[in-house]
Formats: C-alpha cells, sequence, structure tokens
C-alpha cells in the first residue's frame, strides 16, 4: 500500500480529488488541477502502489505528457528552505519525481543509479 496523506495533496493542488471505486485498481483519486493553459491529471492508485501524470493544454484530449510511476513506495509533502513546496514520489528503482503547481506546474524526474 502507498504510503501518503491525501489532506498533503488536496492542501498543496488546491482541488478536491475525484474518488473512484474500481474493480481491477481498487479505490483511487485523480486530481485536477489547471494552471496558465495547462491542465495536470494526477492519479493516485494506492492499492497497487502507482502513480499516473498527465498534462494536457487547455480543450485538447491527448496528453502532451504522460508518464506512469510503478511501485511507488511513497508520497510526500515537502515545504523546503526557499519556501517552495513539493509532493515528492519514490518508488523502488531509485527513482524519484517531484511535483509543484506554485507558481506553475512543474514535473522533476530523477533516476539515481
Amino acid at each position: 500500500m502507498l504510503d501518503w496523506d491525501q489532506a498533503d495533496f488536496i492542501e498543496h493542488l488546491e482541488v478536491i480529488p475525484e474518488e473512484i471505486e474500481s474493480e481491477y485498481h481498487g479505490p483511487f483519486s485523480i486530481f485536477r488541477v489547471e494552471k496558465e493553459g495547462i491542465n495536470l491529471e494526477l492519479t493516485v492508485f494506492p492499492h497497487e502502489e502507482d502513480v499516473s501524470f498527465r498534462l494536457f493544454r487547455m480543450a485538447e484530449k491527448e496528453p502532451i505528457f504522460e508518464y506512469y510511476m510503478m511501485s511507488c513506495e511513497s508520497a510526500k509533502y515537502e515545504k523546503r528552505k526557499d519556501g517552495s513546496e513539493v509532493l515528492t514520489f519514490n518508488n523502488q528503482a531509485d527513482m524519484q519525481i517531484s511535483l509543484s503547481v506554485k507558481p506553475d506546474i512543474n514535473i522533476r524526474i530523477n533516476e539515481y543509479f
């Protein structure tokens, strides 16, 4: 089970997620954030430990960016010393994804080998 606090996501993303029940995935949450003509769709599958990141231009149906992180062990809210706020996602393969939405949507993928 993914180690995360949904309240931290709500606070940082400033949106209430859509909650979906699925036989295949179990319950999961979809967060949708709109900033400067870009839509972020962040889907968290806590029982499967997977997270999906998708970016869209306004009014477009196909994503301009899509990334699926499997085996995500933890997702944490972090307020950094410089005042920035990020959600960090870590998996078993030494990968970290940092997501911020203030002031703009920013996704950074880091792999550590």
